[in-house]
């Protein structure tokens, strides 16, 4: 009788699906580079503004190397409930906790992808709505573009991200 080899992983992500990975992360918060220009050039604000990003900078980082060796400690599925569980496991007087912060960390996280994005859009309906009634202030006023208007333009987000 021949034995099947163990199944092994297979690189799966290449550079184009890190990338797109990458940016529909990071792009609910770039709209805060579209005063980049106005923060920079004013004279009191721009030192604390480099401050903050270099503070994120480092941050992100951080958050990376930290997942890395979580990554080396506990080889499996790599989420952040996984680990959570795990960091209670290895401990003799909180291994009951386990189950409890895995449940709270899995569904923090989960309600962070559903919550996130319906910020996002939200923020997006509004954009929409003041640069139409800045461009075309007899049409809608841009500080107050309309319930609808905002539905429609997230409900066309909504559309486009379904297809």
């Amino acid at each position: 009788m021949a034995t099947n080899p163990a199944p092994e992983m297979q690189k799966s992500l290449g550079l184009t699906g890190l990338t797109m990975n990458a940016m529909a992360l990071i792009a609910p918060g770039a709209f805060l580079w579209l005063t980049f220009y106005i923060q920079a050039t004013t004279g009191a604000t721009a030192p604390a503004m480099w401050i903050g990003i270099v503070v994120a900078l480092l941050l992100c980082l951080a958050t990376a190397v930290c997942y890395a060796e979580m990554a080396k400690l506990y080889p499996g599925t790599g989420s952040s409930y996984y680990f959570a569980e795990q960091a209670f496991l290895n401990r003799e007087a909180a291994w009951r906790y386990a189950r409890i912060s895995k449940f709270i960390v899995g569904w923090a996280s989960h309600l962070y992808y559903w919550i996130y994005p319906g910020v996002m859009v939200g923020t997006m309906g509004i954009l929409c709505g003041y640069v139409v009634g800045t461009l075309w202030p007899n049409f809608m006023s841009a500080s107050n573009p309309g319930i609808l208007f905002m539905m429609a333009v997230v409900g066309y987000q909504v559309w486009i991200a379904a297809r």
